[in-house]
């Protein structure tokens, strides 16, 4: 399966169960976090080739979007994290 389809699979699952067991634990906290990652890097070998005497450098940047689901009642504390990254 694609990852997209499994991030949209595993979020109904969520929503779900969080609908259907809301009326069973009182005085839960739900919580639903968006996250964005952005990340740069410079790299003078990216090859890591020691043979070369022109090596190939380049920035290399990575963008990661993110959500975090936490739910915290009296008795438990249940989180959920997915993340996809691109580079």
């Amino acid at each position: 399966m694609r990852p997209l389809v499994l991030v949209r699979f595993a979020l109904l699952l969520l929503i779900g169960w969080t609908a259907s067991s809301a009326s069973l634990l009182h005085a839960a906290d739900v919580a639903l976090v968006p996250q964005l990652l952005l990340e740069g890097n410079y790299n003078s070998n990216i090859f890591f080739d020691d043979d070369d005497d022109d090596p190939q450098e380049d920035y290399i940047g990575t963008v990661a979007p993110g959500l975090q689901w936490r739910r915290r009642s009296e008795q438990l504390l249940s989180e959920l994290f997915a993340q996809v990254r691109f580079v």
